[in-house]
């Protein structure tokens, strides 16, 4: 037999609570079995139809809602979602979170149980993603400008990121090292001490890699062919 009116929201409270304890931990909404369960549990003796009456009362849908919890088969989000959603993802807005959603009339708990359903996930995940690349033209006006007005920081990075930067760099040295092998094969053909050419190879290096080379001599020991 239905309980009062006191013993029916004890027993919408105790369902609610447990559909938000696997709403979070497993991501889904509980089987009609185990909300079952929950009202055995209570020691109440609910008939069938008692239980169908508390299963499907529009009360405890409102109590899902409250803390972002929505039955299995309702894929479309809700408008509300798509407004917090919306409001969440507004760059333009410099409120908080919380601020965003007090405004809205949205509870945080709900937010947070919005957060765990996986139609709402995608769909605030999809939004992000659109509106990161809707963004890029705007960043990359905003560094041109920069740029424009000899921002050493925004050249570096705009070097960066089309390859004038530590690429190039790296490009620059290499070929210096090839020039210099070159070099010293010029060099060999003609000067014969092993020891002359070993300091010259060792000063090219240190050039190379940003030092000084070594001080020049008066004199250069070795023979130079004719």
């Amino acid at each position: 037999m239905l309980g009062n009116e006191k013993e029916k929201i004890q027993a919408w409270r105790d369902l609610t609570d447990h559909a938000e304890n696997v709403w979070h931990e497993k991501m889904r909404f509980p089987t009609d079995q185990e909300l079952r369960r929950v009202l055995k549990l209570r020691g109440m003796n609910w008939r069938e139809n008692d239980i169908q009456y508390l299963l499907g009362h529009k009360l405890f849908d409102e109590m899902l809602a409250d803390r972002g919890i929505r039955r299995h088969g309702a894929e479309d989000l809700a408008p509300e979602q798509i407004v917090a959603v919306t409001t969440f993802l507004d760059v333009s807005d410099r409120r908080s979170l919380p601020r965003k959603l007090a405004a809205l009339g949205i509870k945080s708990t709900a937010w947070n149980g919005w957060m765990k359903d996986p139609a709402f996930k995608k769909y605030i995940e999809k939004q992000a993603q659109e509106l990161f690349a809707s963004g890029l033209p705007v960043a990359h006006e905003a560094l041109m400008r920069q740029v424009a007005a000899g921002d050493i920081r925004a050249i570096k990075l705009y070097y960066d990121k089309f390859g004038f930067g530590a690429d190039v760099q790296q490009g620059n040295v290499q070929d210096i090292r090839l020039i210099t092998v070159r070099l010293i094969e010029v060099i060999q053909r003609h000067v014969t001490d092993p020891e002359v050419l070993k300091k010259i190879a060792n000063d090219f290096e240190l050039v190379v890699n940003g030092g000084v080379a070594t001080q020049i001599p008066n004199t250069v020991k070795g023979e130079i062919s004719a």
